[in-house]
């Protein structure tokens, strides 16, 4: 057998994890996926905490590390001050349902003030990853990693003549900086519970610790599952509007969208059968803990548990649709209604910042 014969039969055969880095601009993204890979000319990095987005295509680099295989894409950043977070989110939702990851990194600059921009593209980016708007699917738990970058360094705290800071003190502060980070994302992803300590990470600038932050994010990705993500629910932006559109301006029949309602929730149960999944996998896992003292960051054991709660209420409303389909589509046009208008509120903060 040739040379080339025996590393493409190895390669078919060595683990292989593939994610996808998502976040603010000027977050770090593009840098981490480098270090990721061990690779400085994987992606190009913007400058620290820019407000316009220098990947503005999905680019995509794998590396071979130990025994992994990693291939990472970079997509453009949320909240481009150039207007242009929902073309990019066009684009990566789009790529995302191609590529068929394992999991999906979120990147924040934990060093930055989070503006109604990266608010609103959170909140769009929340709705592309339901099937419809009356679906309470969120973010995947327990295939979603959390990085918090460019926290303050050690030399960031006290200063000539305050008295000096304690170990101790700081990895609090940290702490609270990386949990506040998870809290936002969170919210603004309509996500419940928060990410868990073992897929949340905090990188200081400077980071003398680097190297091992790396390797400790590589190890959780290698303990994502072996399955690629359920990407059915995942849809672009433009078909999110659609739907809100439509619902709003009565364009579509109460049996049209109970029919769809119908095949929605059975899809929802299904997620969630495969979120409990998951989160077991992840849940059995050992990852490292980046700073101490997160004490309100929940666990996976809570995602199971809220999973297992839901598909009894979703099996009830299966019949409750069929019983009452006028009802479902004004409840459905109700939620579609107020979204949009919570977005053009959004919109219009943002015009005036």
């Amino acid at each position: 057998m040739s040379e080339l014969c025996r590393l493409s039969a190895f390669l078919l055969i060595m683990p292989t994890r593939k994610i996808v880095l998502l976040g603010q601009t000027g977050a770090g993204k593009s840098s981490i996926g480098n270090k990721l890979l061990q690779n400085d000319n994987a992606f190009k990095p913007a400058p620290i905490g820019s407000p316009d987005s220098l990947t503005t295509e999905v680019q995509q680099s794998q590396s071979t590390i130990g025994d992994l295989r990693l291939v990472t894409l970079d997509t453009p950043g949320l909240g481009d001050t150039k207007g242009r977070s929902i073309e990019f989110l066009n684009v990566m939702m789009e790529k995302i349902k191609a590529e068929k990851p394992h999991g999906l990194i979120f990147v924040i600059n934990g060093g930055a003030k989070h503006d109604s921009g990266v608010k609103y593209a959170l909140k769009c980016f929340a709705q592309c990853l339901k099937p419809s708007h009356q679906s309470d699917l969120g973010v995947p738990a327990g295939r979603i990693l959390l990085v918090v970058n460019h926290l303050p360094a050690d030399s960031d705290f006290g200063g000539s003549f305050a008295p000096p800071v304690s170990q101790a003190s700081k990895d609090t502060t940290l702490a609270q900086i990386v949990d506040q980070s998870n809290e936002l994302v969170c919210r603004e992803l309509g996500a419940h519970p928060k990410f868990p300590v073992s897929h949340t990470f905090g990188i200081q600038k400077n980071d003398v610790n680097l190297d091992r932050v790396m390797g400790n994010i590589r190890s959780a990705i290698a303990c994502l599952p072996e399955e690629v993500m359920d990407v059915g629910q995942f849809r672009p932006f433009h078909a999110v509007m659609r739907e809100a559109q439509m619902l709003e301006s009565n364009a579509i029949s109460a049996e049209d969208y109970a029919r769809q309602r119908i095949e929605t929730i059975k899809y929802d149960i299904g997620w969630h059968k495969n979120r409990i999944r998951d989160c077991t996998i992840a849940n059995a896992a050992t990852c490292w803990i980046p700073f101490a003292n997160i004490a309100t960051t929940i666990g996976f054991v809570a995602a199971i548990e809220d999973s297992r709660r839901k598909i009894p209420d979703l099996e009830k409303e299966l019949k409750r649709v069929e019983e009452d389909k006028v009802g479902n589509l004004e409840k459905a046009k109700a939620r579609a209604v107020s979204w949009m208008r919570e977005m053009r509120s959004m919109e219009d903060t943002m015009r005036r910042e």
